[in-house]
């Protein structure tokens, strides 16, 4: 089992799909599926796509190793409220980087499942996610960034290596993405692009310009992550 706070530094990660059903899904399908139902009434945009959920994560000299199954939305929401009993949520951010070395952080849209969140650009890993039989996370981090900010990067972009977070079973997978505008000039284009869409999942980005100063709002994940950057910074 992965150590809960331990943060450490892969060259790859990799997780091969399994078809078969998962064993927290076929416990508690049912609940899930009852608990659904306020989701629903609260948050109605919401859809019971499948995500994956991660077991057998370990680190493997330098490369994280697991197995990825898929489960109804529903189950996973389950799975959240009951502080994750098995199994891992891994899940890729591409921390994006400013040209004058800022992080470039997202506020959540009110219709979305965390509305009013703080963090870097991130969602679940699906099984859109999936080519020939493994995860592909530099995959699933430029489709975030681009239908959250309409950025258009490239895979080379993703090179170097992944930063792992390890907060209980939930497991953050860090990709650091430098561009070259400056932080107001990369906000603007980005908050330009959330203005002209109606359906934005954002309602905001802005730039974290020095350490320590978090909004409440910030997802639990972030503080650390940011900690971390302006420690490697200085």
């Amino acid at each position: 089992m992965l150590e809960d706070g331990s943060v450490f530094t892969v060259d790859y990660v990799e997780l091969t799909y399994s078809p078969d059903p998962y064993e927290y899904h076929k416990l508690y399908a049912e609940q899930g599926l009852a608990e659904w139902g306020d989701v629903i009434a609260q948050k109605p945009s919401m859809f019971n796509g499948n995500v994956l959920l991660e077991a057998g994560l370990h680190r493997d000299g330098n490369t994280l190793r697991g197995v990825s199954h898929s489960i109804p939305f529903s189950s996973f929401i389950h799975w959240i409220k009951n502080d994750g009993q098995e199994g891992y949520h891994l899940f890729a951010m591409g921390l994006m980087i400013s040209g004058d070395g800022f992080p470039i952080l997202e506020r959540m849209a009110d219709h979305t499942f965390n509305a009013g969140k703080v963090y870097g650009p991130a969602g679940s890993l699906d099984e859109d996610d999936i080519v020939n039989g493994r995860v592909d996370l530099h995959a699933n981090i430029i489709r975030e960034i681009s239908e959250e900010t309409g950025l258009e990067i490239e895979t080379k972009s993703l090179s170097g290596p992944f930063d792992i977070f390890v907060f209980d079973r939930k497991i953050v997978a860090v990709k650091r993405i430098v561009f070259t505008q400056k932080s107001d000039v990369l906000c603007q284009t980005i908050n330009d692009f959330i203005q002209s869409d109606k359906d934005a999942e954002l309602s905001e980005v802005f730039a974290i310009r020095e350490p320590g100063r978090y909004e409440h709002k910030m997802a639990l994940h972030m503080p650390k992550i940011l900690n971390w950057f302006f420690d490697l910074s200085a």
